[in-house]
């Protein structure tokens, strides 16, 4: 069995209710890249066009649906000017 870890996940309903969810590593590296993303302000399409796929592989990847290897993990943090930390739990 896999280790699972938790991500922030945020509904509103009047004020900001935190919850949090157990997700596979796949999922967790991919929220992550998701939040970044969006914090650079970087579209999904832009995503896809820098790293020259298709902007459905960009939403497997954020969603967990496709694995991260090592090599996309550094591509990904050097693309977006980040640390492998900023992806990882541990």
């Amino acid at each position: 069995m896999s280790k699972l870890f938790e991500i922030e996940k945020s509904k509103e309903v009047k004020t900001r209710v935190y919850r949090t969810e157990q997700v596979s590593l796949d999922k967790y590296i991919g929220h992550n890249v998701r939040i970044i993303r969006k914090q650079k302000g970087i579209s999904k399409k832009e995503m896809a066009e820098i790293f020259g796929v298709a902007e459905h592989t960009i939403v497997c990847f954020e969603c967990g649906a496709r694995k991260f290897t090592i090599d996309r993990l550094l591509l990904v943090c050097e693309k977006l000017n980040i640390k492998s930390s900023e992806l990882l739990p541990f």
